[in-house]
């Protein structure tokens, strides 16, 4: 069997994803080894997904910032702590999703008390979970990015 992309050399492995031979420089890229079209599949779904937690974390953030003009004036964004709290708001989604990740929700099937205190349980953590799973993500998908687009031209 022969690269799909090299057809000169011998293919040493095949991709996870849709099975086409790669060569060793191909299958280097990535482990498990997925061709190009594989990575920027997952690449994009991962994309999408930073994308989803980062709308909704801007929405938590603005909501916040609603609240807190509504509750407190303008005085509120003079000062440092609300604006401290409204970051703090800002990463939960970022926890929640990581959290869930982790403790996928099993209690579905028990009592809905056990379902209940699941999520307050997550959403309690998620604040801790998110201030710093929030930066990591950032970081994460950022070096990513960069890593994509050394594979585009890479590839073309």
């Amino acid at each position: 069997m022969k690269c799909f992309y090299h057809s000169e050399t011998e293919a040493v492995c095949t991709c996870v994803g849709c099975g086409k031979g790669l060569c060793s420089s191909c299958g280097s890229v990535s482990t498990p080894p997925r061709c190009p079209d594989c990575l920027m599949k997952e690449t994009e779904k991962k994309f999408r997904h930073f994308l989803y937690t980062a709308i909704v974390s801007a929405f938590f953030f603005l909501v916040t910032a609603l609240i807190l003009f509504f509750a407190v004036g303008v005085s509120a964004f003079r000062s440092p702590l609300w604006w401290l709290l409204m970051i703090v708001i800002m990463t939960i989604p970022w926890g929640w999703r990581f959290l869930h990740s982790l403790f996928p929700a099993f209690f579905i099937s028990t009592s809905i008390f056990l379902l209940v205190l699941y999520f307050i349980f997550e959403a309690a953590l998620s604040v801790f979970a998110g201030i710093v799973v929030m930066p990591w993500q950032i970081f994460s998908i950022v070096r990513l990015f960069i890593k994509t687009q050394k594979l585009k031209k890479k590839f073309r």
